[in-house]
């Protein structure tokens, strides 16, 4: 009773208690789950019923005729679902909920010996709805996937595509067959499906000719436009020059300008490196153009060892490539497919995006292995099976995963090089005297900058290390300590 009477002592008595604190704790943390828990279950209902309506919305966009009977039963089994859901969010309001086993109404502001009971009742029952609408959206995507079957999509029991498999992205032939059969005969038994009616406007044919061995051809896929890049790339890591055993050919579709077309047509006449095909030169198209490069490969130069497909915002160093694939076991190089390997990409879905691919062009959840575009890397029997295969291959706009897709169905095995960067290599890294090929150089002024730190490596140039930003970072380290040192030098010569 003293303690009642005196309440703040009382207060002050309770806060030195640590139990007490640690019941506060309880209580405070239990509300705040309580209070997270029950905003995100409404959150995931509205979501999940909302993208229920999504894919109805897709289902009926695409449904045939034929199976509208199922579009009304999965609208009803929505509707439905939906109603229910609303009914739960109304919970200071009135709140209905018709269901077989359940019939619940709570007015909002009555109050009874019995609220206590009522509410405990209400959200009991009220879990059981809740336990109903979640079984509910999980059967509701398993029926619209089995409606969807039926359309020939390539789909599994959960509703998500299935896997990327070889023998499943059409056609499905044994290419590995249909290529032994051209190397013996010259032609396969099976009709293609793609026929490529190439017509070179400009054709260097005499690239390769010639007594001197062609050990890497560089096929550059360039834009009519990007004129200093091909400069730069002439002056740089494509002198022939320099590299007697390389030959380079840069790749071009129709301009949308004519002007585009004469300018080449200059450019060719000055250069004998270009070689333009009778399709429209555009991203989307970057397939065609890759195709008709190994085509064009595989006509006018078969005695290359190698092929390289490079774009043209690339760093090469062909000294550090060839090395390369020199140290190749024989029977590595026979089928040789590598550059820097890309795993586990899916599809991007979203019609935003310059990546959008949708189901309709390709089913499969996730890609196969394949290269990054911007440098790869092939024997040129690599290069030849990919061009006999492409023929009973349906294309697909992304032409580094097309030549994986080619790869897994010929059962080519993609291998990583480590010293071929989709990122940058930046010269300021000691890493990038071991940098065969290196992503982001569009800019001429980079790219030289680039191949200069490259020459003071190569040719041990003095003068030309200064472009070497990781060798003027050591070169201030060691400034710095023989300061220190000569500094330490003094101090001690003037207390001897």
């Amino acid at each position: 009773m003293r303690l009642l009477k005196q309440p703040f002592k009382t207060a002050i008595l309770l806060l030195r208690n640590p139990k007490l604190y640690l019941l506060l704790l309880v209580i405070v943390v239990g509300t705040i789950l309580r209070l997270h828990t029950t905003k995100y279950d409404s959150i995931l209902k509205k979501t999940r019923v909302a993208r229920l309506h999504k894919d109805l919305e897709e289902w009926d966009r695409r449904a045939p005729i034929d199976h509208q009977e199922h579009n009304e039963e999965i609208k009803s089994a929505l509707t439905s679902l939906s109603q229910r859901h609303v009914s739960l969010e109304k919970r200071d309001s009135v709140v209905v909920v018709n269901n077989d086993d359940l019939d619940v109404e709570r007015l909002n502001g009555v109050q009874t010996n019995d609220s206590h009971h009522e509410r405990a009742l209400f959200e009991q029952r009220e879990s059981i709805e809740y336990d109903r609408i979640r079984n509910d959206i999980k059967l509701i995507p398993k029926f619209v996937v089995n409606v969807i079957k039926t359309e020939g999509q390539k789909t599994n029991k959960n509703g998500t595509t299935a896997r990327f498999t070889p023998d499943k992205y059409p056609f499905n032939v044994n290419l590995t067959q249909i290529v032994r059969q051209y190397d013996e005969n010259g032609f396969a038994d099976v009709t293609p499906i793609n026929v490529f009616d190439y017509r070179y406007i400009i054709n260097p044919h005499n690239t390769c000719s010639g007594s001197d061995a062609v050990r890497v051809l560089f096929i550059v896929k360039s834009a009519p436009h990007k004129t200093s890049k091909r400069e730069i790339i002439r002056d740089t890591w494509a002198d022939k020059k320099r590299f007697p055993w390389i030959r380079i050919v840069f790749s071009f579709g129709i301009p949308k300008e004519k002007e585009g077309l004469l300018d080449l047509q200059d450019e060719s006449a000055k250069y004998q490196d270009i070689f333009l095909v009778n399709y429209k030169d555009n991203y989307y198209n970057l397939t065609l153009k890759t195709v008709s490069g190994l085509k064009w490969a595989v006509t006018h130069c078969r005695r290359a060892m190698y092929v390289v497909s490079v774009d043209d915002d690339i760093y090469v160093a062909p000294d550090l490539l060839l090395k390369y694939l020199d140290d190749l076991p024989a029977r590595k190089a026979e089928t040789f497919f590598s550059g820097h390997r890309l795993t586990g990409t899916m599809p991007i879905r979203d019609p935003s995006s310059k990546w959008y691919t949708p189901k309709t062009e390709y089913t499969f959840k996730n890609y196969p292995n394949y290269i990054f575009g911007g440098f790869v890397i092939m024997s040129m029997s690599t290069v030849r099976n990919f061009a006999i295969a492409a023929k009973y291959t349906k294309l697909f706009k992304f032409e580094d995963v097309y030549l994986g897709i080619l790869a897994a169905k010929l059962g080519i095995k993609v291998i990583d090089n480590v010293f071929v960067n989709s990122g940058r290599a930046f010269t300021v890294s000691t890493s990038f005297k071991n940098t065969i090929a290196s992503h982001y150089y569009g800019n001429p002024k980079d790219l030289r900058r680039a191949w200069d730190c490259h020459l003071s490596i190569l040719d041990q140039h003095a003068d030309k290390a200064v472009y070497c930003d990781y060798i003027g970072k050591r070169l201030e380290h060691l400034k710095s300590e023989i300061n220190d040192i000569a500094k330490w030098m003094e101090f001690a010569k003037k207390n001897s």
